[in-house]
Order: structure tokens, then C-alpha cells, then sequence
């Protein structure tokens, strides 16, 4: 390298569970995307895995971290392990590791099985909450961005049951700040939101509900002082229709499944997920490990590829 020429940006990608999808996938978007002189790959997983990659495609923009060598493991499509486990885990350590040293500020994660993860860490639930814990980051939120809206959750991985008392103002301002942010950064300037109701028809007035009046309007009167323009609390059953056709470029769900449903099944093989809140950028793929078809040639990249060029967007 010249003296004076940048040095080429990096993006770490973790290959989650070495006998899911992740792997392929990977190898699969790094194929169609086009070098760029500003930019380079770091793969980080199980040296297996680095021999069987290497084998369709070796390009010097890719570099390789392998991890868990004393790990006895042959490649084998489909089958959850405990090995597989240790791999996905100490990739995603490792990650960590080249972050806080600041190598990259780019992680895109494939993947994982957080049933074997757990295996090695009683603590682990999923990677947004292990990677702001490792930051010290406590006020972080869940997003998801689709080719025609996003979605951001107001609370994440919780028992239904306990969705009403983990509401608050405070917390629901926060995301709508977030939410703008995250909008703005992916949808243009001139974004709107919109926040589901917790209740069906949005309470209907407070006949099904109190919540709406008293925690989700003072927190949309609050937004919409600090000038950030929101609609709501809107019906869950109905706005996400009005997403689907432009209105509103970024969802509020108050919980997982009210999110997550809709956005699914209409960008389960495309979506984005997005870790806001953390001082460096993450995506990952909006599916799971999907043993039932790894190693068939079957599973999409899209997601995968759709992941990388999010980072590199929010990283501008």
C-alpha cells in the first residue's frame, strides 16, 4: 500500500454454527459481491471450516481468524452439536476481541444456535444481548430493516406476560429516538413512524386496554416535541399494511411477535436484524441456522448479502 492510500475498511463476519447455513451463505454473498479496494473481509471460524471454504473461492480481500483448534470437529451439514456450539461461540469471542482492539468497527453475524451456545455460556440468550453486555451498553434496541419498512421492538426476547410492566415513557422515547435515527440513516430524511398499540384495536378508547392512554400517548406527544413526526398508537392488525404501501417507513412493535410476524413473512429470506445502541455497527440475517436444509444448496444468501451492504450504509 501507497504511502498516503487509505487502509481498505473491514467487515468481520462470524460464520455462526459451522454445521448450519452460515457458512454457505457467506461463501455464497462474498461470491457476487464485487472487489472493492476499500474494503476487505475477515472471516473468523473453525479451521474445518476455512479449508472447506477456501476450496470454492480464495480472494485477497478475504482474511481468515480460526478459532477453536482444539476443537475435534469435521464438517457434517445439519447436526446440532455441542462442538458446533463451541465454534459459533468462541467466533463470536473472538469477534469481540477485534472490535475492542479496534480492527474494525463492522460485525456482520451469521446464524448460531443459542441452545448449544448456551451449552458454554449460562448467561448467553442471543447475540444483541451478549454483544451490548460486553460493551457495558444496557440501553439497546432490536431492529429489523426490510426492502419496504423496518421494524424496531420495544422490548426483545421476554415472556408475553411480561410485556405490560416492562413498558415505560422514558423507554418508549428512547426508541422513538432510535427509531428516527435508524430510519433516517436507511429510508431518507423525510421518514414517519408509526408505533403499534399493546392492546387489540389500540385499547378501542380504553374499553380493551388503559395502556395506550396512559404510557404510549405521552410518550408519541413527547416525540413529536423534539420534532420527530410519529402516528399512534395505531392497530397492530392494520399497520403494517399501511407500511407495506409507503405510509411509514419504520414500525414501533411493543413486543416480538406483534413485530415480527408481519415482518417476517413478508422479508424472511431478505430482512435485516440490526443491534442499536452499540458503539460499532451489527447485522445479521434475519433467519436461523436452518439444519433442516444446510449443505443442500438450497438456502438464500439474501439475507446474508442484504446484512453486509446495511453495515456498510449505517457505517456511512
Amino acid at each position: 500500500m501507497s504511502k498516503g492510500e487509505k487502509q481498505p475498511r473491514e467487515i468481520i463476519l462470524t460464520l455462526g454454527d459451522p454445521c448450519g447455513v452460515g457458512p454457505e451463505i457467506v461463501l455464497a454473498a462474498l461470491k457476487q459481491r464485487e472487489k472493492r479496494p476499500d474494503i476487505r473481509y475477515r472471516l473468523i471460524s473453525h479451521p474445518a471450516i476455512k479449508e472447506w471454504f477456501s476450496f470454492f473461492l480464495v480472494r485477497e480481500d478475504i482474511l481468515w481468524d480460526c478459532v477453536a483448534e482444539d476443537v475435534n470437529f469435521s464438517l457434517s451439514w445439519g447436526k446440532e452439536t455441542l462442538e458446533g456450539g463451541k465454534i459459533a461461540y468462541t467466533s463470536l469471542l473472538r469477534a469481540r476481541e477485534l472490535i475492542h482492539q479496534g480492527v474494525s468497527s463492522l460485525l456482520v453475524t451469521a446464524p448460531l444456535s443459542k441452545r448449544t451456545v448456551h451449552h458454554w455460556d449460562r448467561n448467553f440468550v442471543d447475540h444483541t444481548s451478549f454483544l451490548a453486555q460486553s460493551c457495558g451498553i444496557t440501553d439497546y434496541r432490536m431492529a429489523f430493516w426490510g426492502e419496504k419498512f423496518g421494524v424496531i421492538l420495544e422490548t426483545i426476547h421476554v415472556p408475553l406476560r411480561q410485556v405490560p410492566s416492562l413498558l415505560s415513557v422514558s423507554h418508549l422515547i428512547k426508541t422513538g429516538e432510535m427509531a428516527y435515527t435508524f430510519a433516517q440513516r436507511l429510508f431518507g430524511k423525510h421518514s414517519l413512524l408509526a408505533i403499534c398499540g399493546l392492546n387489540p384495536h389500540a385499547g378501542e378508547g380504553g374499553l380493551l386496554g388503559k395502556e395506550e392512554h396512559s404510557l404510549l400517548l405521552p410518550a408519541v406527544k413527547e416525540l413529536r416535541q423534539r420534532g420527530i413526526p410519529i402516528d399512534g398508537p395505531l392497530p397492530a392488525d392494520t399497520v403494517f399494511y399501511h407500511a407495506l404501501h409507503g405510509k411509514y417507513q419504520v414500525v414501533i412493535a411493543l413486543y416480538h411477535d406483534q413485530g415480527l410476524a408481519p415482518f417476517k413473512m413478508l422479508f424472511f429470506e431478505e430482512g435485516v436484524n440490526v443491534t442499536l445502541g452499540l458503539p460499532f455497527v451489527r447485522t445479521s440475517p434475519d433467519h436461523g441456522t436452518g439444519f433442516d436444509i444446510a449443505g443442500k444448496g438450497v438456502a438464500s444468501s439474501k439475507s446474508l448479502s442484504n446484512a453486509i451492504e446495511v453495515a456498510l450504509r449505517l457505517a456511512e
